[in-house]
């Protein structure tokens, strides 16, 4: 076997990782899977899924009742106690996030014709929040409920991955390709951002964004953070390591911007983590006492109060361009 098949490689920097995290199962299909592991190379500050799955075995990940497939929900207020309802003011009293429009670099190519292409666009709401702005709007999703939903909706989508980019898409050039919460699902990274790269037009914005593995719910909760999601995660990014991947591929980095604060001291979200916890816990042969999990998220409304924006956020989105390439008369 080669290097890359039986030992833990990172995909980006090609050097050894070593051993953060294993969890016993994967939690949406405890009967049929097995322990997984994850390395992290400190150089690159990246984590990722090893041994890595065939493209057989990461179709058997999805067959689940995946968020893509319908609208997103949302909690219901009436069911919130005044605990509940005192801890989401407290995160929204400390969180500092940008408030500048979070998509300010696709607004600046409003123009009639402008186009924009998301690779993963799972039930299409972001297209047809871009569409209703007056941009030109395509997808690529390989999930065949999701893409069966964003089509029923009128978008024009084509069944592919970021890897493997349908012909439809190859043949054109966009203003913007977007890829949002993706990148932590695919096998090869490098193919994705290359792939991705090759369709922007001159001058074009390449927008990624993937679950911020620097933050402090990652940190403490590893496998069981609800943004972990083993093994359909295959890689665990920071922004530097991002923009690493990025940098190393010949782009220019144009933001960074971390997100995402609030919503995990949602219902919902402590809902997942004490489901993801009971599935992990019952496949383990490690005792542990269930954590309490709103008097958790107080601890880390404090803990957050002095973090730094990349510990405190759990997405973070990376804005690039492919630089130019220069010739022997520049």
């Amino acid at each position: 076997m080669s290097k890359t098949e039986d030992t833990p490689t990172c995909p980006i920097c090609g050097q050894n990782g070593n051993f953060l995290f294993e969890v016993p199962c994967d939690h949406a299909r405890p009967k049929n899977s097995n322990p997984y592991k994850i390395y992290w190379c400190a150089p690159c500050n990246f984590g990722f899924l090893f041994p890595r799955p065939s493209r057989d075995e990461i179709s058997e990940f999805y067959k689940i009742e995946y968020y893509t497939h319908t609208a997103e929900a949302t909690d219901n207020t009436a069911t919130q106690s005044f605990f509940d309802r005192a801890r989401i003011h407290a995160a929204w009293r400390i969180d500092n996030e940008d408030r500048r429009d979070n998509d300010e670099y696709f607004r600046s190519l409003r123009r009639s014709g402008a186009s924009i292409l998301e690779i993963g666009c799972g039930n299409g709401s972001n297209l047809l929040r871009f569409q209703a702005e007056g941009f030109e709007v395509t997808g690529v999703e390989p999930d065949k409920e999701a893409l069966s939903t964003s089509r029923r909706q009128g978008l024009t989508v084509y069944d592919g991955t970021a890897e493997l980019l349908p012909q439809e898409i190859t043949k054109n050039k966009y203003d913007v390709v977007l890829i949002s919460h993706v990148l932590e699902h695919c096998l090869d990274i490098r193919a994705a951002v290359l792939n991705a790269r090759a369709i922007l037009k001159q001058g074009g914005y390449l927008v990624i964004e993937v679950p911020n593995h620097q933050s402090l719910g990652f940190k403490e909760q590893m496998g069981g953070w609800p943004f972990s999601d083993i093994p359909r995660h295959l890689n665990y990014f920071t922004g530097n390591s991002l923009k690493k991947l990025l940098m190393d591929n010949n782009c220019e980095i144009l933001e960074t911007r971390h997100s995402g604060f609030i919503h995990q001291f949602s219902n919902s979200w402590l809902a997942h983590e004490k489901k993801v916890w009971n599935v992990l816990h019952k496949a383990s042969d490690t005792p542990e006492k269930e954590p309490h999990y709103k008097i958790r998220a107080w601890k880390l409304i404090l803990r957050s109060m002095f973090a730094s924006r990349p510990e405190k956020y759990y997405s973070v989105r990376v804005i690039a361009r492919p630089k130019k390439i220069q010739s022997a008369n520049d």
